[in-house]
């Protein structure tokens, strides 16, 4: 089952808050939020290099969690994470691709020759009305 996958059933059993919490010893799930979370750029809150995704949910997971919370104004001190928390970091996962396609193009500087009205990039064009619609 994917990280993502694994959190969706979660939020559907309505047992995010229960499951997501300190001290928690559901590892496979703690796991695929400690992963997303990663690829959001929580890496640093995580001690990422130190533990990985080791599916605890201890001192950095809730630094993570609570880091994730206030940069979208979330309240929260980390210890859990909330039904409302989890669909955001899925949805904030969904739009990476667009992200990094988009990224890949402001390092090019290509931006303004890719993504204009009329353009043939339908992925830039694509991605832009994506963030846009978030």
């Amino acid at each position: 089952m994917s990280y993502r996958t694994t959190i969706e059933k979660l939020i559907h059993d309505h047992s995010v808050g229960s499951i997501l919490t300190r001290g928690s010893s559901a590892k496979g799930d703690i796991r695929a939020l400690q992963n997303l979370l990663n690829e959001l750029g929580f890496d640093s809150e995580l001690n990422w290099k130190q533990y990985g995704g080791d599916g605890a949910y201890g001192k950095s997971t809730t630094a993570a969690v609570a880091a994730f919370a206030a940069k979208n104004q979330l309240a929260g001190d980390g210890h859990t994470v909330t039904r409302e928390m989890a669909k955001l970091i899925l949805a904030r996962y969904d739009i990476l691709d667009e992200l990094r396609y988009l990224s890949s193009l402001v390092r090019r500087k290509e931006v303004e020759k890719r993504i204009y009205f009329g353009s043939q990039d339908r992925v830039g064009v694509g991605s832009v009305q994506t963030l846009l619609n978030e």
